[in-house]
């Protein structure tokens, strides 16, 4: 794959939220536990400002899911802390 520019507004603040990793060193990951995918995505990609990682959160998610939407969020994706990624 190839990086690419994408052009972001410059009125509008951006930032790079990292969800899941599916290749690591060229190989597939699709077939590991998503809990192990996040642990190999933080070993990978280093936060910053603009760069974010998703946290992994377990119930009950009502507060965690009111300061979320306080922070602008409007949505959001759900997985199996053992779920493997299923394309499509």
């Amino acid at each position: 794959m190839r990086a690419r520019p994408v052009p972001l507004p410059p009125a509008s603040p951006s930032a790079f939220v990292a969800v899941d990793l599916l290749w690591i060193d060229g190989e597939s990951i699709i077939d590991v536990p998503l809990v192990e995918r996040k642990r190999l995505l933080e070993s990978v990609l280093l936060e910053g400002e603009i760069v974010r990682r998703t946290v992994a959160v377990r119930p009950p998610v009502e507060t965690w899911f009111a300061q979320w939407r306080a922070l602008g969020f409007r949505e959001m994706a759900v997985k199996g802390a053992n779920s493997r990624y299923t394309p499509g």
